[in-house]
C-alpha cells in the first residue's frame, strides 16, 4: 500500500507558543509554573547595627548563620528577591495590565543535616512539620527589578527545641553541627494568574546555620568577665533570637 504524504504546513512559532500555552492551560491540575529566573534570590544579606530589619541595600552577605540551641529560640533567615523581569508599560499588551508585576504568596522549607542525618529523621518522625513544611508570607508585590527583604522563620522553636534536646543526648554540649536549610520562594504574576498557570517559583536556595550551645553567651563585659549567678535574662542576638549576635547578661555592660 502507497503511504500517504503528508501535505500539511507546520506550524508557525506563534501557533506553536499558543498550543503550548493550551496545553499548560488544560494541565492546571499538575502546576505550570514560571520557572525563568523571574524570581530571584540574591543572598542572605549581613545584619546592621543588630536590628531586626532585613537591610535591602547590603553589599556584604552573611556566609552562614549561627544558633544557640541553649536558648530554645527558632532562627529567622533575612533574605534579599529580586523580581527578575522586564519592565513592562501597561500600553504594552492588550490588557492594559503591568504583568511583570509579581505578588508574593509564600516559601517551603525543608530542614536537612548531613553530619546527623537520624537527628532530622528523628525530627520528622516526631512530626514532619518539624523539618518541612510552609510559611505564608505578606502579599507584597514587586515591580519589574525590584529587590525586597524578606525574613523567613526558617527553623521554628518547637524544631530548635526538639533539635536541642536531640544533639545533646547524641552529641553532647561541645557538639557543633550544621543545619542546611532549603527554601523555595512562590509568587504569582499580577494579571496572567489562572489557577497554576502563571505562577511563579525561585530556584532553591539552601542557607548553612550552625548549631551550637552557649556558643554566643558572652560574659566579657561583666566584672570579672564571669557571668552572674542565674543570671537567665540576656540581650543582645537577632529579632529576640538567640542566634548570629553575641547574647550578654542585662545586668552587664553592653558589648561594643
Amino acid at each position: 500500500m502507497t503511504k500517504r504524504r503528508q501535505t500539511g504546513r507546520r506550524p508557525s512559532r506563534g501557533e506553536l507558543s499558543s498550543l503550548c500555552l493550551l496545553a499548560c492551560l488544560a494541565a492546571v491540575g499538575s502546576g505550570c509554573a514560571d520557572n525563568q529566573e523571574s524570581l530571584i534570590v540574591l543572598m542572605v544579606p549581613a545584619w546592621e547595627d543588630g536590628g531586626c530589619a532585613v537591610p535591602t541595600t547590603a553589599d556584604a552577605a552573611l556566609p552562614y548563620g549561627t544558633l544557640d540551641l541553649a536558648f530554645g529560640t527558632p532562627y529567622a533567615m533575612p533574605a534579599l528577591l529580586l523580581n527578575n523581569t522586564a519592565d513592562q508599560a501597561a500600553g504594552d499588551n492588550n490588557s492594559g495590565i503591568v504583568t511583570n508585576e509579581v505578588q508574593l504568596l509564600d516559601v517551603d522549607v525543608d530542614l536537612s543535616m548531613a553530619q546527623a542525618p537520624d537527628v532530622i529523621d528523628a525530627l520528622r518522625d516526631m512530626d514532619e512539620a518539624f523539618v518541612s513544611f510552609n510559611v505564608p508570607l505578606s502579599t507584597n508585590s514587586l515591580a519589574p527589578g525590584q529587590i525586597t527583604g524578606v525574613l523567613v522563620e526558617v527553623i521554628p522553636q518547637q524544631t530548635a527545641v526538639a533539635m536541642g534536646e536531640l544533639v545533646l543526648a547524641q552529641f553532647g554540649a561541645a557538639a557543633k553541627l550544621t543545619v542546611e536549610a532549603s527554601v523555595v520562594f512562590h509568587a504569582s504574576r499580577s494579571g496572567n494568574t489562572v489557577g497554576k498557570v502563571g505562577g511563579v517559583d525561585s530556584r532553591e536556595f539552601s542557607f548553612p546555620i550552625s548549631v551550637c550551645f552557649d556558643c554566643l553567651r558572652s560574659c566579657a563585659t561583666c566584672p570579672g568577665a564571669e557571668c552572674p549567678v542565674g543570671a537567665t535574662s540576656f540581650a543582645g542576638g537577632v529579632c529576640g533570637n538567640a542566634q548570629d549576635l553575641v547574647l550578654y547578661p542585662t545586668a552587664c555592660e553592653m558589648p561594643e
